[in-house]
């Protein structure tokens, strides 16, 4: 009796075992689910309906965000503006108080993995002249802005990542063209918030900075028909004999004007070219061809630039200059 009564027992006892085994096994799997659903995240939907845009607040999301936004329109008639023909949205969590307009977006790692876990945005609003610069970081649930130097009203922009200053996190580059001059801005996110990286190029826009490669050159006449470049900063220089150009300009009846020179980025069919920016290198840096014209469209020498970070100024710096004479 005693036997059987140890049997019931041992059988009880084995019962509640496999019970609670199960349950805990159980419990493991929901909490493997309840991790791999929480995994923080975004993922990016290009609508083609132009009209749809939804752009969620990183800090309320949980699990993976869905952002949608459509490609920026730059056409408008004359009597219309980028927000007549492109959608706005609410972006009162970055800190604007007017609805914004996504001009350009890509996205990066700032956590120092090769995974894009964030998302970066130029946006245009109708209550400033220039372009806001945003990163949304859905993987930790923050977000920041910053204020450039680049025009709203200037469309033809770009924006790229790059890891620049070899430490792992993307650089963001913002690039345009305003009345066909070239225009650039390079920001990094350091301690917690995003910072131009800046160049010994730059002037001072509205609250930012633009920089302006033909900053870092001298150019001037050193006699009627010879011209001298330098580099500022660098032991590069060049001078160029121009007086077959000073030559065709009098023989067509003009006056020559001596104060006629202007580098600036290479023209192709008509249109600046800046292609360069789409193919940042994080060796090489930005590679960046221009032109020096004498006297209105003359072309005397053309230039290759690679512009790198340099971590004793901790700016990006003209490290290289190829220069070579040509007439077109």
């Amino acid at each position: 009796m005693n036997h059987v009564r140890f049997t019931k027992k041992k059988t009880m006892i084995i019962l509640l075992v496999f019970i609670c085994c199960i349950g805990i096994g159980v419990l493991c799997c929901f909490t493997v689910r309840d991790y791999v659903v929480e995994e923080r995240g975004f993922r990016l939907h290009i609508s083609s309906e132009d009209k749809k845009i939804e752009i969620p607040d990183p800090a309320k999301m949980k699990g993976m965000a869905d952002v949608t936004i459509c490609r920026f329109h730059e056409d408008c008639d004359w009597d219309e503006t980028i927000f007549d023909v492109n959608p706005t949205v609410d972006l009162s969590f970055l800190g604007l108080d007017a609805p914004a307009c996504v001009m350009n977006y890509t996205k990066g790692s700032i956590n120092r993995s090769s995974k894009e876990d964030s998302l970066i945005l130029t946006l245009g609003t109708d209550a400033s002249e220039y372009q806001y610069l945003a990163l949304l970081d859905y993987a930790n649930g923050k977000s920041y802005l910053t204020k450039t130097g680049l025009l709203v009203s200037d469309y033809a922009q770009q924006l790229n990542c790059c890891d620049l200053t070899g430490d792992g996190v993307d650089e963001f580059v913002l690039s345009g063209i305003a009345n066909d001059w070239l225009e650039w801005q390079a920001y990094r996110f350091v301690d917690g918030d995003i910072k131009e990286l800046s160049t010994r190029y730059s002037e001072k826009e509205g609250e930012g900075t633009v920089n302006y490669l033909s900053n870092a050159f001298t150019v001037q006449f050193v006699s009627d028909e010879r011209i001298k470049i330098c580099g500022k900063g660098s032991d590069f220089e060049k001078e160029i004999d121009v007086s077959d150009v000073k030559k065709e300009v009098e023989d067509a009846g003009d006056e020559w004007d001596a104060s006629a020179l202007v580098i600036d980025d290479i023209f192709e069919d008509g249109e600046v070219s800046y292609e360069y920016f789409q193919n940042i290198d994080s060796k090489q840096g930005i590679h960046i061809p221009l032109q020096l014209e004498v006297y209105h469209g003359y072309i005397c020498a053309k230039m290759e630039v690679d512009l790198k970070y340099d971590k004793d100024t901790d700016k990006l710096e003209i490290q290289q200059i190829q220069c070579k004479e040509v007439r077109e």
